[in-house]
């Protein structure tokens, strides 16, 4: 809680929030209780020092980021779609276990 408290109060924009932030999105972006977005100061850092640079230089910034977040979203639909197919693999192991088809691993085995 009190570690939650410390990073809305560090972030540049966070009395915004109407209470608390979900860290871990890509590139600085953070989720507010109240679906709003803040962005934090090492982005804003990032920002201001890519806008100094020439158009094309940023033009390839910015296409970098993008193709991240697109990766990033592809990723998270893959593992959001196998999750069911994983729960199913995870019960068949755990039937099998119960039903004595399995053995304890012995690594010297090998």
């Amino acid at each position: 809680m009190q570690r939650e408290k410390d990073l809305t109060q560090r972030r540049r924009g966070a009395e915004k929030c109407t209470g608390k932030t979900k860290e871990g999105s890509l590139l600085g972006y953070n989720d507010c209780d109240d679906g709003s977005k803040i962005m934090t100061q090492l982005m804003e850092r990032a920002l201001a020092a890519i806008t100094k640079l020439p158009e094309t230089e940023q033009d390839a910034f910015a296409a970098w980021i993008l193709d991240e977040l697109a990766s990033e979203q592809r990723w998270a639909d893959l593992f959001a779609r196998s999750q069911a197919v994983l729960a199913q693999m995870a019960d068949e192991a755990l039937a099998e276990h119960h039903a004595g088809k399995t053995q304890p691993f012995d690594i010297d085995a090998l």
